[in-house]
Formats: C-alpha cells, sequence, structure tokens
C-alpha cells in the first residue's frame, strides 16, 4: 500500500533529495524554483508516493506552460522530476497510481499532459514508458536522433549551388515566420502537425520565432531560389555548453518539395556548423518522417551515432 500526496512547501528540498544524482538533483530544483516563483507551479502539483513507515517510492510533479503565446491562458502540463525505483518490479504501478491520483490536481486551464522518456539522460526509460501507458498517457509521438560531426560530412558536390541563403537578420524575423508558416503546410511531424492546428498555420511561424537566440540569429537562414521565391528554411542552434548544435528546425515551402531543396539547406546547416564551432549537431525527428531521415543520413547526420531517442506521450484532458 502506498500513500499519495503533494507536498508542503518546506518539503521541497526533501522532495528533491530522494534523487541521489547531485546533477539532476539541481537541475530539477532549478526549474521546479523557477516554476514555483513564476505562479503556474507549487506544492499543490508537486507529489510523493509514500510506504506505510514514511518512505518514498516515488514522485513527481506537473509544470504548466502556455500552449502558445496568442493562447496565455491555455496550458499544458509536462510531467517532471518523475522518479521511481527503476531496480524494483513493482515501479510500474507505484507509477501509474501516482500519476492517476495526481492528475486530477490539474487546473482546468490544463488541455494536455505530456510525458517524455529518452535513454540518453533518463533513467528508466523503459520504465517511464510503461508508467505512461499504464495512467493512460498514450505514444503520441517518437523522435529518433542523428549525430553530425566535422568528420561524417560528406564532400562538397560538384553541382552548382541553386539557393541563395541569407539570415533572420538580413531578412527579418517577420519574413523568416512567414516561410515557416508555410512550412508547417503538411509536415510530417506530428507534434508540429499538433501546434498548427491548435494556433493555425499563419500563426505557427511566429510562435516558432519564440526559440530564436540573440547568439543563433547569424545561423537561422533562408533560402530562395534563383529569383527571389522563398525555397525554405534551417535554424541552427546552440544545444548546450558542450559545444553541441542541434538543428532546432528545418522546413521546405509545400509547391517546392520534392526538387533536392532539402540537401542545399542541410549542406548550409552543416556550413554554417563548422563556422560556429560546434563539434556535434544532435537533433531528432519524427520517425514517421522518412524523406527527412533519408536526407539527413545523406548530409552526414547519423542514427547510429546516438542513443537519443524520445517517446513523447500525451493525454488530451480537453479544456
Amino acid at each position: 500500500m502506498s500513500t499519495i500526496r503533494a507536498i508542503a512547501a518546506d518539503e521541497l528540498e526533501g522532495w528533491l533529495a530522494i534523487d541521489a544524482d547531485d546533477a539532476s538533483r539541481d537541475q530539477t530544483g532549478r526549474r521546479i524554483r523557477a516554476a514555483w516563483d513564476d505562479g503556474l507551479a507549487g506544492p499543490r502539483l508537486t507529489f510523493i508516493a509514500e510506504d506505510p513507515q514514511g518512505r518514498p517510492l516515488g514522485r513527481l510533479a506537473y509544470l504548466p506552460n502556455p500552449v502558445a503565446s496568442v493562447m496565455p491562458d491555455i496550458h499544458e502540463a509536462l510531467i517532471y522530476g518523475l522518479w521511481l525505483d527503476w531496480s524494483d518490479p513493482g515501479s510500474v504501478e507505484i507509477g501509474r497510481q501516482l500519476v492517476e491520483a495526481s492528475l486530477p490536481a490539474l487546473p482546468g486551464s490544463v488541455i494536455a499532459v505530456d510525458g517524455y522518456a529518452n535513454p540518453a539522460y533518463m533513467q528508466g526509460a523503459g520504465i517511464r514508458r510503461a508508467v505512461f501507458e499504464a495512467a493512460g498517457l498514450p505514444l503520441f509521438q517518437e523522435k529518433e536522433g542523428f549525430l553530425w560531426t566535422p568528420a561524417t560530412s560528406p564532400a562538397p558536390r560538384d553541382a552548382p549551388r541553386r539557393l541563395e541563403f541569407r539570415t533572420v537578420e538580413q531578412e527579418g524575423p517577420e519574413a523568416y515566420a512567414a516561410v515557416m508558416s508555410r512550412c508547417a503546410v503538411g509536415t510530417l511531424d506530428r507534434n508540429d502537425a499538433y501546434y498548427a492546428r491548435l494556433v493555425g498555420s499563419p500563426r505557427w511561424g511566429p510562435e516558432m520565432l519564440g526559440f530564436l537566440e540573440d547568439e543563433d540569429a547569424s545561423s537561422w537562414l533562408l533560402a530562395f531560389e534563383p529569383g527571389g521565391a522563398a525555397a525554405g528554411y534551417v535554424a541552427l542552434g546552440s544545444f548546450d555548453e558542450l559545444g553541441r548544435g542541434t538543428i532546432i528546425h528545418i522546413g521546405v515551402v509545400p509547391e517546392l518539395r520534392g526538387r533536392g531543396h532539402v540537401t542545399e539547406l542541410l549542406a548550409a546547416c552543416n556550413a554554417a556548423a563548422l563556422r560556429r564551432g560546434f563539434d556535434r549537431v544532435l537533433s531528432d525527428i519524427d520517425v514517421e518522417n522518412a524523406p527527412m531521415a533519408a536526407a539527413l543520413e545523406r548530409a552526414g547526420h547519423r542514427a547510429a551515432a546516438t542513443d537519443w531517442h524520445v517517446h513523447h506521450h500525451r493525454l488530451e484532458i480537453g479544456g
């Protein structure tokens, strides 16, 4: 038997100490405290499962966030800080009880709950997936990771370059966002399609522009065909402080797909990574996006080179 309850405000340090990994504890603590300070989360959304002697069996917190800047009062909640005894065969059942008992505490503004499992940096990724499924969070999207390094970059092609590239600094954020919105139409990425439906395709680009950081502006590139027609974009950004970059997003406008433009987009991305001194570029795509997977491999981004693999579970609960 287990008892599941929300913690009191003065129990946060003990809640964080349940996970013995110091680095994980510090990162989780920073994000939890920031959410508490913003008023989007708090003790009422931070839970613990205990045995009859009060020993911890599991924990989790919910971090609600607006689904979009144009929908500030509608939220989705991230399951965060999930911990279970990953070696205990009964951990899936404890996790199921923890999720099911805590879901009713979410405010009515929450329309979806998201849970993630990724073996690249999460303990018990398989158990996490089993917990989400048992608690009624179906698999929403699966994403395969790809890793590029300068050594895997293919030799420059002899074929003449057809596209001209300009940065978001040169063209301006509105022009960049407009091309992003066009590229959202017909996307094979399930998460992108979900948000494009939610906010409307014209708003999708401006929402995505919110991921632009000042230091990445030189590697957010727009591509143009001869004559000036916008063909697509690739947004390369910094992934972490370890010298890794990431393809934040990439797209070709619908009417120009199938012409090989993605090859030039990825070549321009690789060149931008070299200019910025990235020794690795880690990215992921929907496993159902076979054309992009093939294009990434041709451009030297290797799925076999990384264990990054995202299982994204989502429960839609109305709102």
